[in-house]
């Protein structure tokens, strides 16, 4: 079943003047991040594998890559969104 674009229309215009968005549970959100943080380890050390098999592959060194790059881009976000949006917050 499609929408009208009278109804797509008014949907928009609705998100439009709505763009108050406030957080609803931060134990959510870590929650949600932890959970992304491990099912991408696993997808990128798993997936290796199934593509290659257990010779000439290494997923521990993937993993360990997965994890600093996730680690490196939390701690540069934590510090950039400062200067660049002018609140700690």
């Amino acid at each position: 079943m499609q929408n009208s674009p009278v109804e797509v229309e008014w949907w928009v215009n609705e998100l439009q003047l709505n763009d108050d968005f406030e957080i609803n549970s931060f134990s959510f959100v870590v929650f949600g991040t932890i959970m992304l943080i491990v099912s991408w380890l696993f997808f990128n050390g798993g997936s290796t594998m199934s593509m290659f098999g257990e010779a000439g592959t290494n997923p521990s060194k993937i993993m360990m890559c997965t994890l600093l790059s996730a680690a490196t881009s939390g701690i540069l976000s934590a510090f950039l969104k400062p200067i660049i949006n002018g609140t700690y917050s």
